[in-house]
This record gives C-alpha cells, sequence and structure tokens, in this order.
C-alpha cells in the first residue's frame, strides 16, 4: 500500500490535503502533438505548487526510431530512479502503439505498489476498435485500466464509451487545458484576418485536410483576399499535390510542425479555425482556436460538442461533406460580425479549461485517490 508521504485534515471532516510526488508519464517537450501540449501546461502550472512535486517522465520524442527507442529507454530509467519516492503516477496515452508501449511504465509502477491513474486521449474509434475488442491486445489494455485507481477521459461525452468498452473501471471526466495568453487581440473575436484560415492538426486522413482543400477550391475565387494555413505534420506531399491539382497553390500555404512560439503567431493572425475530422477526441487545436477567439468551423465528432455548440461559439458541419464545409466558411467570410460573435463567445465558454482550473482538478484526483488507499477508508 501506498502511503501518503503528508497529509493534514482540510475540510470536513476525513478529507485530506494532499502534499507528495507524482510522476507523470508521457511523451516529452520534444514530441509532436495535444498531449505534450496538456502536459506541459499542467506541469508547468503545477511547478509553482507548493503541494506538489511534479516530474515529468518523458517516454517518447519526434524523430527517427533509434532516437524514439532511446527515449523510450531514458523514460523508464528516470522513472525506476523516481518510483521509491513517489507517491502517485499519471500515465498518458492514446490507443494502440501508444498504450502497449505505456503499459511497461504501469507495470513497473504496480511492482512499487504505486497507485496509476491513466489518462486516455483517444478519438472515439480507439473505444469501440481496441479497449473493447475482443483481441489479445484488447482483453490486455481492458485488464490494465481495470487495476488503475481512476481511468481519466476528455470529456463527459467519453463517459459512456468508456464503460461500455471497460466494464469495472474508474471513470473520471477532466477536459483538456487552453493555453495561458496576455493579449486581448482576440478579446472580442475577429481579432486577426477574417479571410485567413488556419488548420492545426497533423494532416492524416481522420482529421478531414484533403476535405478542407476541397472546400477552399471551391471558395477561393471568389475571395481573392482569402489564404489557407496548414500548421501539422504528415502526408503534406499529398496535400501540396491536391493544391496543384485544384489550381490554389499559391493560396495554401504549408509550414509542418510548429512550435508554441509559432502557433501562437498564428493564432493571431487567423480568423477562422477549421478542422474537418472524423474522429476526435478533444483536439488541443480547437481549444486554442477558441481561447484566441477564433470562428471554429469543425465537425460533431469526439468531445468537440460537449465544448461546441452550432451557430454559438462555433459551426459544425458533417464529416466528409467538402460542400458544407465550403458553405459554411463563406458564411462567415461573408459576416464578419458573426465571425467576431462567434470568436468571442467561443473565447468566453473556455474560461472554464483554464491551466489554473484543471491543475486543481488533476490535484483534488490525485488527493481523492490517495485518501482512499489510506487504512479504513470504506472507498478502497
Amino acid at each position: 500500500m501506498t502511503e501518503l508521504s503528508s497529509v493534514e485534515a482540510i475540510g470536513e471532516p476525513g478529507q485530506v490535503r494532499w502534499r507528495g510526488k507524482v510522476l507523470i508519464v508521457g511523451p516529452g517537450r520534444r514530441t509532436e502533438g495535444g498531449i505534450t501540449e496538456v502536459i506541459k501546461r499542467i506541469v508547468d502550472r503545477l511547478a509553482h505548487d507548493p503541494d506538489v512535486d511534479a516530474v515529468w517522465i518523458e517516454t517518447h520524442r519526434s524523430g527517427n526510431a533509434l532516437a524514439k527507442l532511446l527515449q523510450a529507454f531514458v523514460g523508464l530509467g528516470h522513472l525506476l530512479v523516481q518510483l521509491p519516492g513517489a507517491d502517485i503516477v499519471h500515465v498518458h496515452s492514446s490507443a494502440q502503439t501508444s498504450f502497449l508501449r505505456k503499459s511497461v511504465f504501469f507495470w513497473f509502477s504496480r511492482a512499487w505498489r504505486k497507485p496509476v491513474v491513466w489518462h486516455l486521449h483517444s478519438p472515439d474509434i480507439d473505444f469501440r476498435e481496441f479497449f473493447a475488442c475482443p483481441t489479445l491486445q484488447g482483453r490486455y489494455a481492458r485488464r490494465i485500466l481495470r487495476n488503475c485507481e481512476r481511468v481519466v477521459v476528455l470529456s463527459d461525452r467519453w463517459t459512456g464509451l468508456a464503460e461500455q468498452a471497460i466494464p469495472g473501471a474508474r471513470i473520471e471526466v477532466i477536459y483538456n487545458p487552453v493555453p495561458e495568453i496576455q493579449s486581448t487581440v482576440h478579446a472580442s473575436g475577429g481579432g486577426g484576418e477574417p479571410q485567413r484560415i488556419l488548420y492545426l492538426a497533423h494532416l492524416i486522413p481522420r482529421k478531414g485536410y484533403s476535405f478542407l482543400i476541397r472546400a477552399f477550391a471551391e471558395i477561393a475565387p471568389r475571395y481573392p483576399d482569402s489564404h489557407l494555413v496548414f500548421a501539422g505534420s504528415g502526408e503534406v506531399e499529398q496535400a501540396q499535390a491536391l493544391c496543384g491539382e485544384l489550381d490554389i497553390a499559391d493560396r495554401v500555404t504549408f509550414l509542418g510542425w510548429i512550435g508554441e512560439a509559432e502557433r501562437t503567431n498564428q493564432l493571431y493572425r487567423a480568423g477562422i479555425l477549421a478542422l474537418p475530422s472524423f474522429q476526435e477526441g478533444l483536439p488541443m487545436g480547437i481549444l486554442e482556436a477558441m481561447k484566441f477567439g477564433l470562428a471554429v468551423v469543425t465537425t460533431p465528432v469526439g468531445g468537440i460538442p460537449d465544448v461546441l455548440q452550432d451557430g454559438y461559439n462555433g459551426l459544425l458541419v458533417p464529416p466528409g461533406n467538402a460542400e458544407m464545409l465550403a458553405q459554411a466558411i463563406r458564411r462567415l467570410f461573408d459576416d464578419e460580425a458573426l465571425q467576431a460573435r462567434i470568436g468571442a463567445m467561443a473565447r468566453s465558454s473556455v474560461a472554464v479549461y483554464e491551466p489554473a482550473v484543471l491543475a486543481n482538478e488533476w490535484k483534488s484526483l490525485y488527493r481523492h485517490v490517495l485518501s482512499e488507499m489510506q487504512p479504513g477508508s470504506e472507498t478502497k
């Protein structure tokens, strides 16, 4: 049993305040992707918290196969050094290979009798095709998650999916954090270039990037000041080829994967963020765009409908429909007041996802898990 390194009673009888060390296991700072941004924003906030010693165990990095393998061994060594003095282990993964890699860290943590919280950053399809699958991998994943003290999902919509896919797991909902920004450029929405569209994600089929290119090709002749910017790695060459075929290559920019400073710059410059995905968890790009006051055009998949309502703080279109995507973008181009209003409502509606708020939710989860593990707890 894990003992609390230091606790004191606060509030109601039996409630404890946790003081100790948490090992946050997940992709490192040199990894492209939303999970890294989630961890970074919360770890940076917890770094100033006197109650928590948050240690980031970096298990993955972008690069070639050798670099990734070396990072995995470095991360495992870091875990083994830190485990004896840790109070809780918080693992972050998606599904498939990401989950299987992290499972090694789970078994070492359990060998040291440390409680584990598993944070799932997975699109809806993974709950059906990986976690609920009757294959050996699916059974293995369910066994691990049922033996975690909590399984965290990204929105309320995932609760039912997770309960069906992983019966017996204890499900908790914690949303992803938005970035912290000081400028009020987008405070009223529409602070960027109204006809500049930003795509902020990997260029992979399930993100629907090709449908955005086709939608833009349909409207570009009517709006000579419009421009489409792709910020993300992946199928860049295929996307460039499609732009060439549709004769819009001079109207589309491909930046590749960009760091935080350039991402902030692009969010300031854009008026619209478009992400026509087929499957999602809760995309960081959408939350970032909402915080910056952009008008978001996206699809009602994954956890997106939990944070974005059509016509209120964004526009929703069916996945795989380039024509309706083009209509939504035209609607915003033709009505800048609507674009500004939607952007302003988007910014207002994500205040509950500030890093400070969500860091407290992480802390509260740790406190409850460790409280339950104390001798005499009725919820053990």
